[in-house]
């Protein structure tokens, strides 16, 4: 049956509310409109405006000195090296008796040309006539006047003095007596061998011994390297 106008209206105004609620629906695609943010660096701090720093003044660097250290110090004009077997030459070089004593001075003869030094007393051993050592001979230290006395410098030329002492012993029964000594001048030195006649004495003392009186058991005693003792003309 044909609608009536009216009817047919309404049924026109349903249908234009209907197709304008499908159109604004959920599933409706609308246009977006994104926001686009950009991520900017934030701002760096800027420090404080503190007026112009100061740049500190390092020390200057040490200057080298104008001059090089002083050398060490020289040895005194006196000082020299102990003596060598080469350096020296030892001799008897005088003798001499008084009331029951008998003397014998020792010379060490600088024969180099520097100064050099000998120290403490010379080693001594006796030879026999027979060429056998004289046995039991005691030595001991010669007292002088020097307490203490110390190394002794030999200039080139020079000498140094050992004065012996010991009892005069029989010889009646025509014992073995002494002709050679036996001399190591000073430790580290070698012995070196020397006959007891002397290689010069006082004219007026007579003809020096050829032989001496330092038979066995005998005790002799030593004297140090020192300047030439009193009592000895040399």
């Amino acid at each position: 049956m044909p609608l009536r106008p009216a009817a047919a209206r309404a049924a026109m105004l349903l249908c234009l509310v209907g197709a304008l609620a499908a159109c604004s629906g959920p599933d409706a695609k609308a246009p977006r409109t994104e926001a686009v943010h950009r991520s900017e660096p934030a701002p760096r701090p800027t420090a404080p405006d503190l007026g112009p720093v100061a740049t500190p003044e390092l020390p200057a660097p040490a200057e080298a000195p104008a001059t090089a250290p002083p050398p060490v110090a020289e040895l005194p004009s006196d000082a020299a090296l102990p003596c060598t077997d080469e350096d020296v030459t030892v001799a008897v070089v005088g003798s001499d008796a008084a009331l029951g004593s008998r003397y014998l001075l020792l010379g060490a003869t600088n024969t180099s040309a520097v100064g050099c030094v000998l120290d403490g007393r010379p080693a001594l051993a006796f030879v026999r006539e027979s060429g056998t050592p004289t046995p039991d001979v005691e030595l001991v230290p010669r007292a002088t006047t020097d307490p203490k006395p110390g190394p002794v410098v030999v200039p080139p030329g020079g000498t140094a003095y050992s004065e012996l002492r010991w009892g005069a012993m029989s010889t009646a029964l025509d014992p073995d007596e002494t002709v050679r000594i036996r001399v190591r001048p000073m430790r580290g030195m070698l012995r070196t061998e020397i006959p007891v006649l002397p290689v010069r004495s006082d004219p007026g003392a007579g003809s020096p011994p050829s032989s001496l009186d330092i038979l066995a058991g005998a005790e002799v005693e030593v004297g140090p390297w020192r300047a030439p003792p009193e009592g000895w003309n040399l």
